[in-house]
């Protein structure tokens, strides 16, 4: 392992803008923190111009390795190439159209610089719609005090963050306790392929954090390029059979489905009645009649999902602060 401390990477591919947003946010902090800090890029063989970006910043005189995939990788085959090239302790790929806070780095860095081994590190964030033209990110840089909470039982950070496992960004894992622990290809074609050393490195011997308060400013709708269902409903309980059948604790499974069901899904039901998933690129499905084929013996199905598309934004509101929701959800 290198005698860094910690990877930065960012995946990228055809956004020469919203990387050269990312870079800004981030470059000026990784310049404060050299002695700890890996810098990298891969480009999974864009065809615009994201070379010229690089080049600006390096001209400005900051370090990065620059990495052009010969051909697309897809997104799994990125991370993955990300995860294996990473030689150190902790490794934390940053998506090309998220932005970290001012002093964002430092408080990563103080942390895991702090003797307080972690197997997994979460990061608090914000978020704003991508479909919004009058969006002033600078009004969404926080300004407040951050809590650092460290979890020694797995499971009650599993809990915490949920499916938000699968939010690239947020997630810090520790390298070296999985060192042999992880199978790379598994995965790969479930747009899930990073869940392969996230799930794991959260069951390793030591605590989990989260650091509470915003660290990252996330662009929201506008990813896509895959069916919701299929990959959150089908591949992600596939992986998490897996993860079981391998010893990790059945609860893992349940707790993902009870928060996919009562919020993950939802949220882009409601999103989509109204018309504002335009930014993103969601390949289009039978919403009801897939999230019945996989959730059909699951009362939040009924609870949840089936209000979701029924009653209008303000009615559905009502039903979730309902005494009587509340009461058939235990």
């Amino acid at each position: 392992m290198s005698y860094k401390l910690l990877t930065i990477a960012i995946p990228t591919y055809n956004r020469p803008d919203d990387l050269d947003r990312s870079l800004a946010s981030i470059l000026p902090q990784v310049k404060r923190f050299e002695e700890y800090i890996e810098f990298l890029v891969s480009d999974n063989a864009s065809t615009r111009d994201n070379a010229s970006v690089i080049e600006k910043y390096r001209r400005d005189g900051y370090v990065i390795n620059y990495i052009v995939q010969e051909t697309n990788l897809g997104m799994d085959g990125n991370f993955t190439f990300i995860y294996n090239y990473a030689k150190t302790k902790y490794v934390w790929m940053l998506s090309d159209d998220d932005l970290l806070i001012n002093d964002g780095v430092e408080i990563i860095i103080g942390f895991l610089s702090s003797n307080k081994e972690v197997s997994s590190l979460y990061l608090g964030n914000i978020w704003y719609d991508a479909s919004d033209p009058n969006i002033d990110l600078d009004t969404l840089m926080p300004k407040r005090k951050y809590n650092i909470m460290v979890y020694t039982e797995p499971l009650k950070y599993f809990e915490q963050i949920n499916y938000w496992i699968t939010f690239l960004s947020a997630n810090i894992i520790n390298k070296d306790l999985l060192y042999k622990k992880v199978d790379t290809q598994r995965f790969q074609g479930t747009f899930l392929a990073l869940l392969s050393w996230i799930i794991p490195a959260i069951f390793q011997e030591a605590p989990n954090a989260i650091i509470e308060g915003p660290i990252l400013i996330c662009k929201g709708n506008n990813q896509g390029g895959y069916k919701l269902v299929e990959v959150f409903a089908n591949n992600f309980n596939k992986v998490l059979d897996y993860f079981v059948n391998q010893g990790l604790p059945k609860q893992i499974k349940e707790i993902i489905n009870r928060h996919l069901l009562r919020e993950y899904f939802p949220y882009f039901i409601m999103a989509d009645k109204e018309n504002k998933l335009s930014a993103s690129n969601y390949l289009r499905e039978g919403w009801i009649a897939n999230l019945m084929r996989f959730y059909y013996n699951d009362k939040n199905f009924y609870l949840y999902i089936l209000p979701a598309f029924q009653l209008s934004k303000y009615r559905y509101n009502q039903w979730m602060q309902s005494k009587l929701l509340r009461f058939l959800s235990k």
